[in-house]
């Protein structure tokens, strides 16, 4: 069961939990990519895929014979769970829309909050915008992650991260 905890960090809202993205730069190679939170919900079907591919593409291999051995549709329900988050690296094609600006080490920057008043009404509407990408190839790298509760011996569940 899901503690307080928990159940605020699932409910936040992107910019809650990390409010210096969606963030612009580039590569040492001068590969220019858009560093952006974004929960499942707003993936698009492409992007759902080359998620999915390279995850497999990395990971496959590794994982037969081991207690880690998946099906597709069992890890594609794991990792498309409603309450993941993904973390994304995607590749931009323009300069234009780039902002020079160096990526803040994770901290680095003051807590904010996008809620109004007394921070227990109601939240800032934030664009509902489906991400997706034209090409598999345009997604360079992702991390995704959920918060969760796991079962302890104890009479206490554990908060936990899964990534």
């Amino acid at each position: 069961m899901a503690t307080p905890k928990v159940r605020a960090a699932t409910e936040a809202s992107m910019s809650d939990l990390a409010p210096h993205l969606p963030r612009t730069s580039k590569l040492p190679d001068g590969t220019s990519y858009t560093l952006r939170l974004t929960p499942t919900s707003r993936l698009g079907n492409r992007l759902r895929n080359a998620l999915y591919d390279l995850f497999n593409t990395n990971m496959s291999s590794l994982s037969k014979g081991t207690s880690m051995a998946y099906t597709a549709t069992s890890k594609q329900e794991e990792m498309f769970d409603p309450s993941t988050r993904f973390l994304l690296v995607l590749r931009t094609e323009s300069d234009s829309d780039i902002m020079m600006m160096p990526l803040p080490m994770p901290g680095a920057l003051p807590m904010t909050s996008t809620r109004k008043g007394n921070g227990k009404g109601k939240e800032r509407a934030e664009k509902q915008v489906e991400v997706e990408v034209e090409r598999e190839e345009d997604l360079l790298g992702f991390l995704s992650f959920r918060f969760d509760t796991e079962e302890t011996l104890g009479s206490r569940d554990a908060e936990v991260i899964y990534w």
